[in-house]
């Protein structure tokens, strides 16, 4: 893997999914880089789980401190940038970064990076005009536009296992999705090698409906891999009922024994007392 730059000074805007599994990933790089990274956050509630991740928490709004880089990760708020206007005059950094979404194109037609805006909903709206102000900073950003997310925690089997039921819309509508560790697989590429202005649609390329997903994880009787544990344990009331008639079994059958022998005479005498049969019915019993 190529090493990250030099040691630089991250600020990364809000302490969503994204931002704990991107703190995760850079734990490592960061000890060997030394970089520092900062994470703004509403809540102070957070300050503890930022520290724990190798980062220092910084409440929104307050002064930032000196930065190499910049990401915004927050969503639109009222249809602008939170961070736009809590700090309508940033940093000059080497590198800028806004996670956006596919949202902002229009809805069924294939597309790619090139392709124009056409958002018909409002969230899709409020994205475009994010972007719009983003790239109007100056910082030249590079703009991630991200589809439908997941990951640990953050899925159907997740939702299924803690919920124990999820109510998903029957729409025909396809979807394209990406998994959380592919994204941080494109900053950490893109912090690596920076392209201003750059726009990367981040999404898998087998889309398909809300539906088609949801189904796989409700058909699953347990977690993957546990298969063989869960047909194993539908033995357990059985192995009860078996062990106990086997029991009843070698009792009847101890008894049946001991009632011939007590009756059954060899050369005039009982065979009962003979030492052969005395051991015989001992081991049965």
């Amino acid at each position: 893997m190529t090493p990250l730059p030099p040691p630089q000074r991250l600020v990364i805007f809000g302490f969503g999914y994204v931002t704990r599994h991107l703190l995760a990933a850079l734990r490592g790089p960061l000890r060997q880089q030394t970089w520092a990274v900062y994470v703004t956050t509403r809540n102070e509630g957070n300050f503890a789980a930022i520290r724990v991740l190798g980062a220092t928490p910084l409440r929104f709004g307050a002064p930032l401190p000196a930065a190499d880089a910049l990401l915004d990760t927050t969503p639109p708020l009222e249809g602008t940038s939170p961070v736009l206007a809590a700090y309508p005059v940033l940093p000059a950094v080497g590198w800028a970064g806004y996670l956006s979404t596919t949202g902002v194109y229009a809805p069924g037609s294939q597309l790619d990076e090139t392709s124009p805006l056409g958002a018909t909903e409002p969230r899709g709206q409020a994205r475009m005009a994010v972007e719009a102000a983003w790239q109007q900073t100056g910082l030249k950003p590079h703009i991630f536009r991200l589809s439908g997310i997941y990951g640990p925690e953050r899925n159907f089997i997740h939702r299924l296992r803690t919920a124990g039921r999820v109510t998903v819309s029957n729409s025909p509508r396809l979807v394209h999705r990406i998994h959380v560790d592919d994204i941080i697989a494109a900053l950490l590429a893109s912090l690596r090698q920076p392209a201003p202005r750059a726009i990367y649609n981040l999404c898998d390329d087998n889309p398909c409906t809300t539906l088609e997903v949801a189904t796989p994880a409700a058909h699953l009787l347990g977690e993957e891999g546990m298969g063989l544990k869960i047909a194993l344990s539908g033995l357990e009331g059985g192995r009860i009922g078996i062990a106990s008639q086997s029991v009843g079994m070698a009792r009847a059958a101890f008894d049946a024994a001991l009632a011939y022998s007590k009756g059954r005479t060899g050369f005039g005498q009982p065979v009962v007392p003979h030492p052969a049969v005395q051991l015989t019915l001992g081991g049965l019993g």
